[in-house]
């Protein structure tokens, strides 16, 4: 990951839609008995035991509003999770807060509301409001007092007999609020896949409101939808990542570092683009600030309407790009449709691979 003012550094993405682990236990291979300067770095190893650190916590959560997931087990194999829809941890010089957390559903039992406004304590660092250090024998955590849950201890209200248990396996998950969906990662860098065609299976020949709601499979073909593309851009600053490929193997990318579009209201306007980079060519900055178009809803400047023959898209004129276009390769027509980008100097050919993929700009995978 890269956060604002700081080096890149490792995040594992957790099993579900945009979730990143930010702590785990599971076989007591790392002490967590730690000072207060070891819980600011982080410790640990991503493939293991780990906490990824209060500065990057800070930075993450302040960002843009977070959800917080807990997932908790103990040696008799039960389960449980506590879901909080608003996390957010201060600075340093504000001991790292625990400002927001707020919105608990979950199996588990809601037992860090208590500790909201409370400051983080460590063993050479005492925050908490009991007469002695809770950390000392319960180690880092934004403790109120000392039980309650805490990174090293569990405590299930409802089955006494595993409140003296430590837990087999403990795990923290951000992830960017305010939207859920069913989302495909690309791969551990961090980007959301929002669109692909690669087989034809899909029919992307579609109106208004399947552009808007999404359609397809994100086994296969798909396009993700306006309104939760919309959503998405709307939480954080976003980038973009095109990637192209045709039959001959042959493939290319463009990112672009700041990709934003508007509301319905704005017809889904394609606000922002940002600079670009790569080795395909810039094919979309001609259609920044054009409307999306469709069969059934025509905003592009051409006297006709584009997306009857190339597909949902943001048109200005009806070349250069085209990514939602009729799925054949090899085919051959300056008129006719197809999978287009304008690339190898021609935009007659149609493409046999196209992917388009976002991640959060402030948030970043580093790529080993």
């Amino acid at each position: 990951m890269k956060l604002r003012g700081m080096t890149p550094f490792d995040g594992p993405c957790a099993s579900g839609p945009g979730w990143i682990l930010v702590q785990r236990r599971f076989d007591g291979s790392v002490d967590f008995n730690r000072t207060w300067n070891e819980y600011k770095e982080g410790f640990g190893n991503i493939q293991g035991e780990f906490f990824m650190g209060l500065d990057r916590l800070h930075l993450m959560t302040s960002s843009a509003q977070h959800e917080l997931c807990i997932r908790i087990a103990d040696f008799d194999g039960d389960s449980a999770y506590a879901h909080y829809t608003h996390f957010e941890i201060g600075n340093e010089e504000e001991s790292y807060e625990l400002k927001y957390i707020e919105g608990y559903s979950g199996t588990a039992g809601n037992y860090l509301t208590a500790n909201k406004n409370m400051k983080f304590s460590t063993i050479d660092r005492d925050n908490d409001k009991e007469k002695h250090n809770c950390a000392k024998n319960l180690n880092g955590w934004w403790f109120k007092e000392c039980y309650f849950m805490s990174s090293k201890r569990l405590k299930f209200d409802d089955n006494p007999r595993k409140s003296e248990s430590l837990g087999q396996h403990i795990q923290g998950c951000l992830r960017i609020s305010q939207i859920a969906f069913e989302g495909r990662c690309a791969s551990s860098s961090g980007w959301i896949v929002i669109q692909r065609r690669f087989d034809g299976s899909v029919d992307f020949n579609r109106v208004w409101n399947e552009y808007k709601e999404g359609f397809g499979t994100i086994e296969g073909e798909f396009f993700i939808g306006l309104e939760t593309l919309h959503l998405l851009t709307n939480i954080t600053k976003y980038e973009l990542c095109v990637r192209i490929g045709d039959a001959g193997g042959d493939s290319a990318y463009a990112h672009y570092d700041d990709f934003q579009i508007g509301s319905e209201k704005e017809s889904y306007e394609l606000k922002s683009l940002g600079k670009y980079s790569g080795t395909a060519g810039d094919n979309l900055k001609l259609n920044q600030n054009m409307k999306f178009s469709t069969i059934d809803r025509d905003n592009d400047k051409f006297k006709g309407n584009c997306a009857i023959i190339n597909g949902g898209w943001w048109y200005n004129l009806c070349w250069r790009s085209a990514l939602n276009g009729p799925y054949r390769p090899l085919f051959n027509d300056v008129n006719g449709g197809g999978v287009k980008w304008l690339w190898k100097k021609q935009f007659t050919v149609s493409l046999a691979f196209a992917e388009m993929m976002v991640r959060p700009k402030s948030v970043k995978l580093v790529q080993k």
